[in-house]
C-alpha cells in the first residue's frame, strides 16, 4: 500500500466511524428516550428488564451504522471481507459491550441492590457480582 493509499484509508476510516457513531448513537439515544418516556415513573423488576432489553437492542442501530460505514471505508483495501461478515462482527461486539455496560446499572436499579447486604461483611450484592467477574 502506497503512502497516499494509507492516508486515504485512514481518512475514510475516521470519517466513517465519526459519522456512524454520531448518527448511530443519536438514533440509539432517540429510541431509548422514546421508550423510557413511555414507561414514565413505573417501577419494578419487569420495567427494569424491559428498559435493559430496549437499551441493549437499540445498540444494534449504532452497530449497524458503524459497521456498514467501516466496511465501506476499508472495502477497497480488503475486498475479501464481506459486508455481512463485517456487520455481524461489529454487531456482536457492540451487543456484548452494551450488555456488559448496562448490566451493573440494571442490577443497581432493580431495587435489590439498595436492600441487600451480605451479613458476614456487609458487602453489597453488586460488589460481590463485580468481584465474581
Amino acid at each position: 500500500m502506497r503512502r497516499m493509499d494509507k492516508r486515504t484509508l485512514w481518512l475514510r476510516w475516521v470519517a466513517a466511524n465519526a459519522l456512524g457513531e454520531m448518527l448511530g448513537l443519536g438514533m440509539t439515544f432517540g429510541v431509548v428516550l422514546l421508550v423510557f418516556s413511555r414507561l414514565g415513573d413505573q417501577q419494578g423488576v419487569g420495567i427494569v428488564l424491559v428498559s435493559f432489553l430496549f437499551a441493549v437492542a437499540s445498540g444494534a442501530i449504532e452497530a449497524t451504522l458503524v459497521g456498514l460505514g467501516q466496511w465501506w471505508a476499508m472495502h477497497p483495501w480488503f475486498p475479501m471481507i464481506t459486508r455481512r461478515t463485517w456487520w455481524l462482527a461489529t454487531l456482536a461486539g457492540a451487543l456484548v459491550a452494551y450488555i456488559l455496560g448496562y448490566l451493573p446499572y440494571t442490577h443497581i436499579f432493580d431495587g435489590s441492590f439498595v436492600n441487600c447486604v451480605n451479613p458476614d461483611n456487609k458487602l453489597p450484592k453488586f460488589r460481590k457480582f463485580v468481584m465474581y467477574l
